[in-house]
């Protein structure tokens, strides 16, 4: 099929819409569906109105060198056989997020892709979205595999995250997808797809998201790094359906877009809100369709940036409030920045930091933060208590295990007289109290 403004494929001289599905999708589309045994397609018809199951349509009809045909619509979107399906066969791809992927099919009939593909990066340095490579290493970041792996310089992330893969399950190691390595990624998604489907549906914003491009994660995935983590947070720090979708064009992670991908402006002086009487879409950090970007983080980085933006909507040290956002600056944190700050000293968000150490903090970008026009000797404080936050919350079972652990080696020291330098975890009683007051936030 051509698109080309000076071939016409129709005797009104126009080419074909943008919408029309081109050949390669149409195919992958109908490949989940083949019987087994097929190597090529016979014939493919485009009839305007005769198919019984799609009457009035435009629908392919794809006749195969085994088993049923199948019709596809214009679009690339699947009606069915034509007459009985055929019997499910097993070298068929399973997962809904490889099934009927033109790239995907293609490695699966044998022809293996090289991930060091040299159309990989545009503009420098964004990862081109149009590969099949993208499409493999969206997959491998819904198994939860670490998508920066690398320093992208040094070494290109979508071959590190493969050959990471291969490694694991016992595959040739290569820059090439096979069949072979196909099909266990395949096989691992399935799973994953089931296991999310009923978290991912509660995320508020389900029925409003940008349509995401084809080599992008599932809609689905999307939708559960956003809620996954606000579901298993207590109660009362769980905000509502509007809520949410209000500190989602603010503070909190993601965009809120016109249908053309605008960013909403804000209603009013400060911008706590945006008119949600509007027709608007959301789009995830780093899923948005029309913005490139250099880099995929892996899926728990992402789970702990929506937590990291959220806990600055709770912070009441930034000094926001606003009646309609009950949950916005209601957290009082003055206590557990006096942990690492002087809080007696602070101006605003600038404290000077208790110590120079960066052991001292929850995480290096906590200790460093961001600029924060602060005078000297001050620094932005604000960073600290979002990384902690993040990090209890997402790994609050090694906190705790922690804190047992140190408590327990305390008191053998104190039973033991042991000096306190030699035990683990036994730091100066200012870093015992950090640990036990975060254990209480």
């Amino acid at each position: 099929m051509t698109r080309s403004a000076n071939t016409a494929p129709s005797q009104n001289g126009q080419p074909l819409a943008q919408s029309w599905a081109d050949s390669t999708t149409v195919f992958a589309a109908a490949a989940p569906y083949l019987a087994c045994g097929v190597t090529h397609a016979r014939l493919a018809n485009l009839n305007l109105a005769s198919y019984a199951e799609a009457p009035s349509q435009s629908v392919w009809g794809l006749n195969f060198d085994a088993g049923q045909n199948q019709l596809v619509k214009w679009d690339g979107a699947y009606v069915g056989a034509q007459g009985a399906p055929n019997a499910p066969c097993a070298a068929n791809l399973k997962s809904d997020f490889l099934k009927s992927d033109a790239c995907a099919n293609l490695v699966a009939s044998g022809t293996a892709y090289d991930m060091d593909d040299p159309a990989w990066l545009i503009n420098v340095s964004d990862q081109n979205r149009e590969t099949c490579a993208y499409k493999f290493f969206s997959g491998f970041n819904m198994l939860g595999y670490n998508t920066m792996a690398g320093n992208p310089s040094l070494q290109k992330p979508q071959v590190a995250v493969l050959q990471q893969f291969q490694n694991q399950r016992g595959l040739p190691v290569s820059t090439l997808v096979t069949v072979d390595g196909l099909g266990q990624l395949d096989s691992l998604l399935v799973p994953r797809e089931i296991k999310i489907a009923a978290v991912a549906a509660t995320f508020p914003l389900y029925g409003r998201m940008q349509p995401l491009h084809r080599n992008d994660v599932s809609k689905n995935w999307v939708a559960y790094i956003y809620m996954l983590p606000m579901s298993v947070l207590p109660a009362h720090l769980r905000m509502g359906d509007v809520e949410t979708t209000q500190c989602i064009w603010g503070q909190c992670l993601g965009f809120l877009q016109d249908a053309n991908g605008v960013d909403l402006p804000c209603q009013q002086g400060g911008c706590y809100t945006t008119d949600l009487t509007v027709d608007y879409r959301f789009a995830g950090a780093y899923f948005d369709p029309r913005r490139n970007h250099a880099a995929l983080p892996s899926a728990a980085a992402d789970v702990g940036a929506v937590l990291h933006e959220y806990a600055h909507y709770l912070d009441a040290a930034l000094g926001s409030t606003y009646p309609p956002n009950p949950l916005l600056g209601s957290v009082a944190t003055s206590g557990f920045y006096d942990i690492s700050y002087d809080m007696s000293q602070a101006q605003g968000a600038c404290a000077p930091r208790r110590s120079t150490n960066p052991q001292d903090w929850i995480t290096r970008y906590g200790f460093a933060g961001v600029p924060g026009g602060c005078m000297q000797g001050k620094v932005f404080i604000a960073e600290e208590w979002a990384e902690a936050f993040s990090m209890y919350v997402a790994a609050g079972r090694n906190f705790r295990a922690a804190k047992r652990r140190h408590c327990a080696e305390v008191q053998l020291a104190e039973d033991e007289r042991v000096p306190e330098h030699r035990i683990r975890y036994g730091s100066p009683a200012r870093r015992r109290e950090r640990l036990q007051r975060r254990s209480r936030l």
